[in-house]
């Protein structure tokens, strides 16, 4: 299906777009399903399915089971003392209620990752005061071309009309845009490296740029800019968000956070930040293991098994992999598979070797090393582009497989394909695909 110029009004997607294709999903699909929540899963070698308990909205409790099951819950889990106790509005940037009005009011954001600085421009420009809690500094790369998309896709229509004529009239246009706004990503993965050339360019002007805005603030220059390497945790194209930190509504909170009281929040300091609305853009554990218990071969949980230092799992977390997964356990009566400790390891090996020299060992609390400041990197080695070419090619050979019918060749049958079934007619396209008039792609049903 081509790409419609028509869905390119705005170059930032908002929440409510967001939430009107989930929704569109939800009634085209009739897929997801609503107040419940899993709270177990439990493998069952015997019938090698997962038996899977989900907790509904009345409190009863739903046993349901899958011969494959896919955790997409996510990582990021909050965890603030009293994060309940505040008795006027709290809102998150994942859960954002349109109803709740911040103009004139007294608001505290919990937070300056990706979110906190997105959300900080927006809050600071109609809020009465404005007081951002902050952990460690920030790093905001201006990135001129960045920068300018970001700030123009906070308006209502973020495409010049002149810019929607050419995509419509020229899918080509189209094509040449949205490779450019992909190669600035793709093409960035140099300057991750330690003392590289690109490195040190990045780290100047960072640091320049945020000295120039923060000099009316000159006090909040030791605590927001950043010692270590920029990318040790995701940089973030900050447009608008120091300018708002440094305005005259707004204040930096540097001292933990202790706890959420009723009135506001209360810091290590002993002071009482008491305000009207409290937004969480951030404040969050680091854990990689399910919220819920997952109990797999052998009757050991996935917690338990992850409670130390995490092993790369290459089978996680892409779908069109799961979905291959899928079709050749399906197709070759397989029972359950998984990556094999061997092979795991050499991986794990492989790539922490690579991250020796790069930033993401230097001491930031970032949440690629599980929310500290120290410990391995748990993401890929490597560039975007080189993990889409990996993860293109499964290797099968590097898993431990287990076979319904124990041989694992008995998915051979009676020897004899699906499309022997068929009709003589549709026998001569789907049976001898082989046989055509040139050197296309052929599969036997």
């Amino acid at each position: 299906m081509a790409l419609k110029w028509i869905v390119l009004i705005k170059i930032l997607c908002g929440i409510r777009g967001i939430q009107n294709t989930t929704q569109n999903l939800r009634r085209y699909s009739n897929i997801p399903k609503f107040d419940s929540l899993v709270t177990k899963a439990e493998w069952k070698s015997e019938e090698g399915i997962y038996e899977v308990s989900i907790r509904q909205a009345n409190g009863s409790i739903k046993t349901d089971w899958c011969h494959t099951l896919i955790n997409c819950s996510g990582i990021l889990k909050p965890k603030i003392p009293g994060l309940k106790s505040f008795k006027g509005p709290m809102l998150h940037s994942a859960n954002w209620d349109p109803k709740v009005d911040y103009t004139g009011k007294k608001v505290g954001l919990i937070g300056v990752r990706s979110s906190g600085i997105q959300i900080t421009p927006r809050v600071q420009k109609v809020a009465s005061s404005l007081e951002v809690f902050i952990r460690s500094p920030v790093a905001t790369p201006d990135h001129p071309y960045l920068t300018d998309l970001l700030v123009r896709g906070q308006e209502p229509f973020g495409y010049t009309e002149a810019e929607k004529n050419a995509f419509e009239k020229d899918p080509e246009i189209l094509l040449t845009f949205r490779r450019s706004l992909e190669l600035g990503i793709c093409d960035a993965t140099d300057f991750c490296k330690i003392g590289s050339e690109k490195q040190a360019m990045l780290f100047k002007t960072c640091k320049e740029n945020m000295e120039r805005v923060l000099s009316k603030k000159p006090e909040l220059m030791e605590e927001l800019i950043p010692k270590f390497a920029v990318g040790c945790w995701r940089p973030t194209p900050g447009a608008g968000f120091l300018e708002a930190l440094v305005s005259e509504n707004a204040r930096a909170v540097f001292s933990p956070i202790q706890e959420v009281a009723k009135k506001g929040i209360k810091t290590a300091d002993g002071e009482v930040h008491e305000f009207d609305v409290i937004i969480c853009a951030t404040g969050f554990e680091i854990e990689i293991s399910p919220f819920f218990e997952i109990n797999g071969k052998g009757g050991i949980t996935m917690n338990e098994a992850w409670e130390s230092e995490r092993k790369a799992n290459q089978l996680e977390r892409n779908l069109d992999n799961f979905i291959t997964l899928m079709m050749k356990m399906q197709s070759e009566g397989i029972k359950s598979m998984e990556p094999s400790q061997r092979a795991t390891d050499e991986f794990a090996a492989h790539a922490e070797e690579w991250h020796k020299d790069t930033v993401w060992t230097e001491p930031c609390n970032s949440w690629y090393k599980r929310g500290g400041p120290n410990g391995r990197p748990y993401i890929w080695c490597g560039s975007i582009p080189a993990y889409m070419k990996t993860m293109s090619n499964i290797r099968f050979e590097d898993g431990e497989y287990e076979y319904a019918h124990g041989n694992r060749f008995a998915y051979l049958g009676n020897g004899k394909v699906v499309a022997d079934s068929f009709p003589r007619t549709e026998r001569l396209k789907y049976l001898v695909p082989h046989v055509r008039n040139g050197n296309t792609p052929w599969e036997i049903e």
